[in-house]
């Protein structure tokens, strides 16, 4: 292994090809597999969610924000076995100026109970407050809110407005971050229904009691009117872009024409190679170098500089990605925080661009014979 580094066989206009065309093959295939993974993951998260968190939605509605359930439901779920806490709460998107943003309605205590929340300033929602509201950290740095502010918000669905005052502007996970945070009840009046209802339940469950509290939501969702659909909140979300024929997973098909591509550039990479290096290949034979040596020696060479430029690649379409990412600030309704980034990403990408050049190094050498 140390002659392979020390002494290269390759011809400096080929190290220099192969690495220029793994890091742009690379760069290409990183970012594009970032993004898609980070928009599916969007997706997936839209509607919240912790780990073992169980989510309540009406089956019959065509978003996720304009169903209602009976909410009446929430001190039977709360008595089940496993059942950490419950939070029924109520979508509405409401207009701020000419901004639209997402008005998540909540029980202050139940919210408090189910969710992990920072005040930055202010105090949060009290029982009794009808007027007030709570301001995410994201929405009130994008829309420049502050504690005391003063605002008239309007219904997307209906002509019902709402003066209020933010009296809190808290830290949450998302999608809450982006969210205005009002009472329950005034945001009943906003959506122009009466009655004891939410549009969601969140549901926290105990490890390893998902199936038996899954269950028994089943039983009691099925005694009220209606058609709910109790799950994981991917799960729930997943459920209504298929409503319209989407699937997350479509983003993949993104990674095709990157993949062909670089599918196609070490292909043709091998092949002028091994023909570029056929005198080498006949020297070293001379020499009495064996055949299995010399495919070994030009084989360790050649993957050397894949997995170089591979690793240059993958680092340059991660920084790309990321900056890109940030200078969109891409949002739906909602502000997606940042990429996603499993930790398994750069194995994968440098694994793929191994497993191709080996294939295509391999057929090659059974088409060049070493005199």
């Amino acid at each position: 292994m140390k002659n392979v580094l020390r002494y290269s066989l390759l011809r400096r206009r080929y190290r220099a090809l192969t690495l220029v065309l793994m890091i742009i093959c690379s760069l290409v295939f990183t970012f594009t597999l970032l993004i898609s993974l980070s928009l599916a993951g969007a997706m997936y998260t839209y509607l919240g969610g912790g780990e073992n968190e169980m989510i309540i939605l009406s089956r019959g509605s065509n978003t996720p924000f304009t169903g209602l359930i009976d909410a009446s439901v929430i001190d039977d779920i709360s008595h089940i076995d496993g059942v950490r806490y419950v939070s029924p709460e109520l979508l509405i998107p409401l207009y701020i100026d000419d901004e639209t943003v997402i008005s998540r309605g909540v029980y202050p205590r139940l919210f408090r109970e189910a969710t992990e929340v920072t005040l930055l300033e202010g105090e949060f929602l009290d029982v009794y407050d009808y007027e007030y509201a709570v301001v995410g950290e994201e929405l009130s740095r994008r829309l420049n809110i502050d504690v005391g502010d003063r605002l008239l918000v309007r219904s997307v669905l209906n002509k019902a407005f709402q003066p209020i005052v933010v009296k809190g502007v808290a830290r949450l996970p998302e999608p809450y971050n982006s969210e205005l945070l009002i009472h329950i009840d005034m945001a009943r009046v906003m959506r122009g229904y009466q009655g004891n209802y939410s549009s969601m339940i969140r549901i926290g469950v105990e490890q390893g009691m998902w199936g038996s509290v899954e269950k028994e939501v089943d039983r009691l969702m099925s005694s009220k009117p209606g058609d709910e659909l109790a799950g994981a909140p991917g799960e729930a979300m997943l459920f209504y872009l298929r409503k319209y024929g989407f699937d997350p997973r479509i983003l993949f098909i993104a990674l095709l024409p990157p993949l062909l591509i670089s599918i196609i550039s070490v292909k043709y990479l091998v092949g002028g190679m091994l023909e570029e290096h056929r005198d080498i290949l006949d020297i070293l034979h001379g020499l009495g170098v064996s055949t299995k040596k010399i495919r070994g020696i030009f084989t360790l060479q050649f993957l050397l500089y894949i997995v170089i430029g591979s690793c240059v690649g993958f680092a340059l379409g991660l920084s790309t990605a990321i900056v890109l990412w940030q200078a969109m600030d891409i949002r739906f309704l909602i502000h997606i925080p940042g990429l996603f980034i499993p930790f398994y990403t750069p194995v994968l990408v440098v694994t793929v661009f191994i497993l191709v050049s080996v294939y295509y190094i391999t057929r090659g050498w059974g088409l060049v014979e070493v005199e």
